[in-house]
C-alpha cells in the first residue's frame, strides 16, 4: 500500500489570488519507509503536509493511497489512512493525556464512552512514547516536550498507515530526540507504518531515514539514497 502523488501542486489563495509554492511533485512511498522532509523555514513544508492530510486543498495534481483518490475521502475513512502531528502542541486546559489520545478514535465524539480495549490501547501508546505515567495528569501541567510525546501517542493510536510529523522533536532534549527516532524506527519495522518527518534536526535524522525529500523555494527533489543528501543543500 503506497501513498502516491502525481504532479501535485501546493500553495494557497489570498484574496482570490493563487500563490503556488511547489509544482510537479511526484512520489511513491513504501510501507515501513521513513522519509525526512527537509527545507528552510517558510518554504512551504507545513502547507505540503497539510495538503497531504487534506487540511489544505491542492492547487493541482493527484494524490492517492492504494489507488484510492485521497482528495475525495474525508472523515473516519481518511483518518484510518493518514494522520498528522502539528509542530506546536495544542492549548488544552482540562483534558488529560489519556483523554486527548482517545480523541483520535475514528468514532470519537464529546459524549462517547470508550471501551476498555480502546482505553488500554491508548495507555499502551502513551507508554510506548514514554508518558504513560502522566496519563491522568492535566495536559496543561505538562512540559512542552511531554506534550509533544502525548501528541505522538495520539497520532499512533489513530493507527493510520501514513503518519505525518511536523517538527516532532522541536521541544525535546537530545536524549529524547534519539529516543523518538528509535521509537518510530521500531514502529515502522513492526507495523509497516510509513512516516514522513519534517525536522530541522538534520544531523540526527539523516542517518535514520530511508529517503530524503528536499524542499527549497520552488523546488522539490527526492534523494532515494540518503547518503547523497548533504545538509548544505538546504538553501535559506
Amino acid at each position: 500500500m503506497s501513498l502516491k502523488a502525481q504532479e501535485l501542486q501546493t500553495g494557497f489563495f489570498n484574496t482570490k489570488v493563487k500563490h503556488v509554492l511547489h509544482s510537479g511533485i511526484s512520489f511513491s512511498t513504501q510501507p515501513g519507509e521513513i522519509i525526512l522532509l527537509a527545507g528552510p523555514n517558510g518554504v512551504g513544508k507545513s502547507v505540503f503536509l497539510k495538503t497531504l492530510m487534506g487540511i489544505s486543498s491542492p492547487l493541482g495534481g493527484n494524490l492517492t493511497f492504494d489507488n484510492v483518490d485521497l482528495l475525495n475521502i474525508q472523515g473516519s475513512e481518511r483518518q484510518g489512512i493518514i494522520s498528522l502531528m502539528l509542530a506546536t502542541p495544542p492549548q488544552i486546559e482540562l483534558m488529560s493525556p489519556l483523554e486527548i489520545t482517545l480523541t483520535a478514535s475514528p468514532l470519537s465524539s464529546f459524549f462517547q464512552s470508550y471501551s476498555k480495549d480502546e482505553k488500554q490501547q491508548a495507555l499502551n501508546e502513551l507508554d510506548y512514547c514514554g508518558v504513560g505515567h502522566l496519563a491522568n495528569v492535566t495536559f496543561n501541567n505538562l512540559s512542552d516536550g511531554e506534550k509533544q510525546k502525548v501528541m505522538l501517542a495520539r497520532c499512533l493510536f489513530q493507527n493510520a498507515k501514513v503518519v505525518l510529523l511536523d517538527e516532532p522533536t522541536a521541544f525535546l532534549d537530545y536524549p529524547s530526540k534519539i529516543d523518538f527516532w528509535t521509537r518510530i524506527q521500531n514502529r515502522a519495522k513492526e507495523k509497516g507504518t510509513t512516516f514522513i518527518v519534517c525536522t530541522h534536526d538534520l544531523h540526527i535524522a539523516k542517518d535514520r531515514v530511508n529517503s530524503v525529500w528536499l524542499m527549497n523555494k520552488n523546488s522539490f527533489k527526492i534523494f532515494s539514497n540518503p547518503n547523497e543528501f548533504q545538509i548544505d543543500f538546504v538553501k535559506a
